[in-house]
């Protein structure tokens, strides 16, 4: 199975090389008219300062001098060279953050022991729990995160968000998404679902209603992908009825599967009322 850690929120302090520098990090900026606007909008009003504008993923960092006009009321930049000093620092963060991210694209299987589905994660937070300490505790992925921590501390002063993904597998071939929303000066990783599919390609879902209707393709997970849905709508509170076989479950619903051609496919649906005649 395949599972994917996204990271953001990341929280990393700044060192500015003077009080009147500004960093904003614009994940989004290419042109040089969205770098220029994103200047403007860092620069304080009535103020003349530099302003670093910065896109990580993109290696590109470009500076800027603003100047503040009161009779106009109006704010005006020009981009002036990076000095020497920044665009090093910069260089370290780009080189942790490239070297971060071609870890994480790394495939990596989640041990059996600790979770041999995803599925097995849905509505048993103690192996959510264990599958995102398993990988927050992982020695290579934290030596990255040191590196790109101390770069960004040498550079950075406040918070940014920063994208960063992995995928990994689990034994049934099932994958997942793992979102990094933060991570801290002393390296700790705090992790979250995202989202999950299983060897189908079916999505994985993290609530109730995800299990009480739906069609969904079993034919490389087969009966052991069956049984596995069928458990995690039971933690849910949905019981799945199949061939005269029930899961518990607070709402009860229909699965009837049938060979399409080559394709194993299955229909889940809310039980239908018995009729009593008069």
């Amino acid at each position: 199975m395949l599972v994917i850690l996204l990271i953001s929120a990341v929280s990393l302090t700044v060192l500015k090389a003077n009080a009147s520098d500004t960093f904003r990090v614009c994940h989004t900026c290419s042109s040089n008219s969205s770098y220029t606007a994103n200047a403007i909008e860092s620069a304080s009003e009535g103020a003349n300062a530099s302003v670093y504008v910065l896109n990580v993923a993109d290696n590109t960092i470009k500076k800027y001098q603003t100047f503040y006009e009161p009779e106009l009321n109006q704010t005006f930049v020009s981009e002036i060279t990076v000095d020497s000093a920044t665009q090093s620092g910069f260089d370290d963060v780009v080189s942790a953050y490239n070297s971060l991210t071609q870890y994480l694209q790394g495939y990596q299987e989640v041990p059996e022991h600790i979770a041999p589905s995803a599925y097995s994660m849905m509505g048993a937070s103690f192996v959510m729990n264990d599958v995102f300490d398993h990988y927050s505790q992982e020695a290579t992925l934290l030596t990255h995160v040191t590196v790109f921590i101390s770069s960004s501390l040498s550079l950075l002063g406040e918070i940014i968000d920063i994208p960063l993904h992995v995928e990994v597998s689990f034994a049934d071939g099932s994958s997942a998404i793992l979102n990094i929303v933060s991570i801290l000066p002393n390296g700790d990783i705090e992790l979250e679902l995202a989202s999950a599919k299983d060897v189908d390609n079916n999505t994985i879902s993290t609530e109730a209603s995800g299990y009480t209707d739906g069609l969904y393709r079993f034919t490389a997970g087969g009966e052991s992908a069956i049984q596995e849905f069928m458990a995690a709508a039971s933690r849910y509170g949905v019981g799945v009825c199949r061939q005269g076989s029930c899961f518990s479950g607070e709402t009860e619903v229909d699965m009837n599967c049938a060979w399409v051609g080559d394709v194993y496919t299955c229909t889940v649906t809310g039980k239908k009322e018995t009729v009593i005649p008069n």
